[in-house]
Formats: structure tokens, sequence, C-alpha cells
């Protein structure tokens, strides 16, 4: 059984930039990622599907089960967004990954996933960490979309504080009054169970507006 701990893996989007300015665009892309394979085939099982933001071993936080809510694989509903979106045929759009492990494999298969599935022409750019962070860590915050995970097993906080509009490290751009009202309103709960409430439905909001599309963890 695999022990889980406060990493989950995601692709991030530039909101700031089209196509992902559309959140059509973004719901496409997290619903063409097959969850159950890439833990087989890039972690070898060592690792569940995750379709929220958030590490499932904050169990009083996260909704349910892993893998069985949030973001799902829905390859035919994502191409059907897409064409609503206008682009039928794909886009041109290029992913930063990072060449350490296993973030290079896991942007590899992703890449192919949805070269595969939405018929993307997709660049995987390769970096080495410290110029791959240049990019990822302080503005201006120059990029399509990248893979990555997040690490942070103290507090839910750690994992949902950079999507408000007004955090410094705000590098996807969001500007979402929804959630950042559910930000600042699990900050300010101290019984954990109302609290964890208050994050189910911020990670469902965040699910739906799909800034990141989680994939694993």
């Amino acid at each position: 059984q695999t022990e889980l701990t406060g990493n989950y893996h995601y692709i991030a989007f530039n909101l700031d930039r089209e196509p992902f300015d559309d959140q059509r665009v973004r719901q496409a892309i997290s619903m063409a990622i097959d969850r159950e394979r890439i833990v087989e085939d890039v972690f070898q099982g060592y690792a569940v599907p995750n379709g929220y933001p958030l590490s499932p071993a904050f169990t009083w936080a996260y909704p349910g089960e892993p893998g069985e809510g949030g973001q799902k694989y829905d390859p035919e509903a994502a191409r059907e967004l897409l064409a609503e979106a206008g682009y039928p045929d794909g886009f041109e759009v290029t992913m930063r990954v990072t060449t350490d492990a296993p973030w290079r494999s896991a942007g590899e298969w992703l890449a192919q996933e949805l070269r595969e599935e939405l018929n993307l022409d997709l660049e995987v750019e390769l970096l080495e960490w410290a110029t791959f962070r240049e990019f990822t860590a302080s503005p201006p915050f120059e990029f399509d979309m990248f893979n990555l995970s997040w690490v942070g097993d103290i507090d839910p906080d750690q994992h949902v504080r950079m999507f408000h509009s007004e955090s410094a490290v705000n590098r996807q751009y969001m500007d979402n009054p929804e959630i950042d009202e559910l930000i600042d309103s699990q900050r300010n709960e101290l019984e954990e169970d109302a609290r964890g409430e208050v994050i189910h439905d911020l990670m469902e909001a965040l699910a739906e507006h799909a800034n990141y599309a989680p994939f694993a963890t």
C-alpha cells in the first residue's frame, strides 16, 4: 500500500496567456490525463491518482478518497471542450519541465498523452533545476505551462496560499474572488471540522477553475 505524503504532482497553467485564460482549455487538458495510467507507467504504482491540488494525507481536509473526486479522465468531453473554446485541431504550446527525476519522465509522459488525446503541438522544454526555478519561483512568471510537484506536509494552507490573487507567489496570475474568499475563510476558521468543510468547498472550486491539473500524489 502506498504511504501518502504531503506531496502532489501537477501541471500549472499561466492564466495570463492565451489560450489558458479560457477555463475550457484548462479543463480540457485536466480531463485528458489518465491518472490511473500515469501512476502505473511513471510511478510504478508508488503513488495514487489525485484530482485535487491537495495531498490526501490531510484526511480531515481532503474531499473523499484519493482519485474519487475532483478532476477526472474523460478524453471525449475534453475534446468537445477544446473545440468549444475554438481549438478543434489543438494548438501549439510549450511545457517547461525540469531534467530532475521524476518530473522529466512525468513531463514527457504527459506531453505524449496530450498530443494523442487533444492533438496538441506540444514541445517539452527541458531545463536544469536552477534555470527552471527562475521561471517559476519569482516574478515575472514567464511560461505557458509547467509540470512539477508541491511539497507541504504541515498544513493545507501551504498548498493553497499561492492561489490567492494577493499572494506574493501568485505565479499563475490567479484572480478569482470566490477562491480568494474561501482561502481567507479557511485561514480564519479555528475549528478543524469546520475548516475542513471550507477546504472541501475550496478544492471543488479549484478543480473546476482548473488553474492546476493535479494528477498524482
